[in-house]
């Protein structure tokens, strides 16, 4: 469950268990995940491993 949750998780957002939960959620009702989940999922890893690695 550890190899193919990463796997297909790494491309989509750079997370393997948080670009499964907060892109949906956070599409459809940005007022209530969005500050939630935005700060918790988004900053993280994508100004790390995301922009460090761009």
């Amino acid at each position: 469950p550890a190899v193919g949750a990463p796997k297909a998780g790494a491309p989509k957002t750079g997370v393997a268990g948080l670009p499964k939960a907060p892109p949906r959620p956070a599409s459809p009702e940005p007022e209530g995940p969005s500050p939630q989940n935005a700060p918790l999922a988004g900053p993280p890893p994508p100004p790390g491993p995301g922009e460090r690695e761009t």
